[in-house]
């Protein structure tokens, strides 16, 4: 046959047979579990002779099945904690700071105590993390700040012991445990040690003591508890406590040290766009604040797994590339994304979508996967991504006026 030769078991096609020596490479791409491209140089050999990476690459990337990436998810959907009030669910996780006993007092512990409902934190020192410690320092925070209803902490020894265990029955306060270092159970306390570590850690530079934390730690957990919270929208002072007027005069004391350089609340209300002597409501919009905020990360979730998130009909927005790093300021909305609306249509391939313009009729993405479906955003988030000033607050009617 002219233009073909054997070797061995394998075979050499001429440069005329492109599309058969496409075939056989697929063959062995499949019959090797789906080989990447490395792999496929190595066992193409056995049928397919001199193939180039360029030809190994482009079977590769044709793959239906590989290129969709789709894996399959064998992790539990993530559950919301749900709480209605303050002080219904404590978490409480303990910050190792042994490194810096010496520059520190001795102290080498800082026990965190997150009101799961108003994201207000509350602390208190260690020297060490044995029960009867542990147990004084919840016995403070509670006499101090309330008890929960429900305390929610890992299950380590320095809480799953009886002196903790009294201390909760002698408060009725329910006690369960989750993994230490769980996302799924113990994410939130993990989130608030991050962010206060990482306060501590600039208040002592700025003070130039770089390693003695103890004299910031008051300031840190203050300027943290003053701050609006992505989840909530509100200040964790605030939803914790109730009407800010009536506490006026115990804040410095429940929240603040001598010498801490934090602006004076009084002089901020004005400020807060939730003014609860204004919206007696606010208990009602942090909770659909905080549902939102869950759905957002439930869907984050499913757009990594197989799951399918959006549904035939569904509208979105599709997001421009940009390199995130080299941007200097935030960005109006409008920027980020296409001006364009799409709808969403399912295909018979898992995690596989195809987009209709509504702008351009007739103009039609195909084959968008689970990793570009991961950068859109339905029109009601999108929104709701405004009003939750993640862009400048001057371009908010305009980019509201584009989407609807």
């Amino acid at each position: 046959m002219e233009g073909l030769w054997f070797i061995g078991g394998g075979r050499v096609y001429s440069e005329d047979e492109g599309e058969e020596k496409f075939l056989a490479l697929k063959e062995r791409h499949e019959h090797y579990a789906h080989a990447g491209i490395e792999k496929l140089l190595q066992v193409a050999g056995d049928r397919v002779y001199n193939v180039t990476r360029k030809e190994a690459k482009n079977v590769v990337r044709s793959c239906e099945g590989c290129r969709s990436e789709v894996q399959f998810q064998t992790r539990q959907p993530l559950r919301l904690i749900v709480s209605n009030t303050p002080r219904e669910r404590y978490q409480a996780d303990l910050i190792d700071l042994r490194s810096y006993r010496a520059q520190n007092d001795g102290y080498c512990w800082i026990l965190n105590v997150l009101d799961c409902f108003s994201k207000f934190i509350m602390v208190d020192v260690l020297r060490t993390k044995e029960a009867r410690e542990t147990a004084k320092a919840f016995g403070k925070i509670f006499g101090q700040f309330g008890e929960p209803r429900l305390l929610h902490t890992d299950n380590g020894t320095e809480f799953k012991n009886e002196t903790v265990a009294r201390l909760c029955a002698k408060y009725d306060a329910r006690q369960i445990h989750g993994r230490p270092r769980h996302p799924k159970s113990q994410g939130q306390i993990e989130r608030a040690n991050q962010t206060l570590k990482r306060k501590l850690r600039a208040g002592a530079i700025t003070n130039s003591t770089p390693e003695r934390w103890v004299d910031c730690l008051h300031g840190a957990v203050a300027g943290y508890n003053r701050c609006l919270h992505k989840t909530t929208k509100a200040r964790p002072l605030r939803v914790f406590w109730g009407i800010a007027e009536n506490l006026a005069g115990q804040e410095e004391e429940l929240v603040l040290s001598d010498g801490d350089d934090v602006e004076n609340p009084r002089d901020t209300e004005a400020e807060d766009p939730l003014d609860l002597r204004q919206e007696p409501g606010l208990y009602t919009v942090v909770r659909e604040n905080s549902q939102r905020a869950y759905r957002r990360m439930h869907r984050t979730a499913a757009w990594r797994s197989d799951e399918d998130v959006y549904n035939d009909g569904d509208r979105v927005v599709l997001e421009r590339d940009f390199d995130a790093n080299k941007t200097t300021k935030r960005l109006a909305l409008t920027s980020k994304i296409e001006e364009d609306t799409f709808v969403v249509e399912r295909t018979e391939h898992q995690g596989i979508v195809r987009l209709h313009s509504m702008k351009n009729e007739g103009t039609v993405l195909e084959n968008i996967s689970t990793t570009r479906i991961q950068r859109h955003y339905s029109v009601d988030d999108a929104i709701e991504e405004i009003r939750a000033e993640r862009i400048a607050n001057e371009s908010v009617s305009d980019d509201i006026d584009v989407l609807e």
